[in-house]
């Protein structure tokens, strides 16, 4: 199967059910999609940092 990216769009609440649902499976079967959620996440929900340039409108 070809590797294909997809994005989904979840409230945090929700993300919270799939990842508890993540842990219930063997780390080593999880691993690498628990990895990429988190990294996804932590960038999405990261303050901007303040010396960013304001974008124009």
């Amino acid at each position: 199967m070809e590797q294909m990216s997809v994005s989904i769009t979840m409230t945090v609440a929700q993300w919270n059910v799939v990842m508890n649902a993540l842990g219930q499976r063997p780390f080593a079967e999880v691993t690498d999609i628990v990895v990429n959620i988190k990294a996804q996440a932590d960038q999405q929900l990261a303050p901007k940092a303040a010396d960013e340039p304001a974008q124009a409108e």
